[in-house]
């Protein structure tokens, strides 16, 4: 059954819920009878509630579990690194910054001395004994600033460099250096120091006492050949035998 529209009391009704829901009276969907809101309800509208932060920078009510699962991997991976850490000191102890710094530490005077030893022993001007050192909990004996008998890396580092330069100046000499001539020079040159150490190793292994001398010690004692190699490429470089 059809309502009349035209009845002035429907039409008052139609005003009356109009006003109470907030509609226009000019909107063309309420005159047809279907109410469209054109305004709503600040009471009706959802909003979203910020979760409560804690002083300690942590949101209030969160799950306790992933707490507690994110400090168990933060231990864990500070576990894995610290063995990690102490994998590395067991394996490559011999190598540390302390270490390097005593065996660089020379001057002028020492290497002067050091290569008279090397080159002209027959001088006999040096006992070839090592001073201990008396500080405690520090190296055993004394640098090479201190003390010429002690071992050093300058000189042999310094010998492999000299060796790469002179054998390229002899080929320069002689018409035979290519682009790849420093890269057999430096190959060769560290091919004879690393013979050299595995034979002490054998040596020192053949007679039982594989650590009687330390590493870096061992690697300072087989690159003093690289100075009588140099000696012998100023030699031919000079004399072209």
């Amino acid at each position: 059954m059809s309502q009349n529209t035209s009845n002035p009391g429907y039409q008052h009704q139609q005003q009356y819920q109009q006003q109470q829901h907030g509609f226009p009276q000019n909107n063309a969907f309420a005159q047809q009878g279907f109410p469209f809101p054109t305004q709503l309800d600040s009471r009706s509208v959802f909003t979203p509630q910020q979760p409560a932060v804690s002083t300690s920078g942590q949101p209030v009510g969160n799950d306790p579990f992933n707490s507690l699962a994110a400090s168990m991997i933060q231990q864990s991976g500070s576990n894995y690194l610290e063995r990690g850490q102490e994998f590395v000191k067991s394996r490559m102890g011999f190598i540390n910054s302390s270490s390097l710094h005593y065996h660089f530490n020379v001057d002028v005077e020492y290497v002067r001395n050091k290569l008279l030893m090397l080159l002209v022993p027959v001088l006999k001007r040096w006992t070839y004994t090592r001073t201990r050192e008396q500080i405690a909990g520090g190296h055993p004996f004394k640098p090479p600033r201190q003390d010429v008998n002690a071992p050093d890396l300058y000189i042999p580092l310094m010998a492999l460099c000299t060796y790469c330069v002179l054998g390229s100046m002899t080929m320069i000499s002689r018409g035979r250096w290519t682009t790849d001539s420093m890269y057999a020079l430096v190959s060769s040159g560290l091919t004879a120091w690393t013979a050299h150490l595995l034979l002490l190793k054998l040596i020192l292994w053949l007679l039982g006492v594989p650590s009687a001398v330390p590493f870096l010690e061992a690697l300072c004692y087989t690159g003093y050949p690289l100075v009588l190699v140099c000696i012998n490429t100023i030699v031919v470089f000079l004399f072209g035998t």
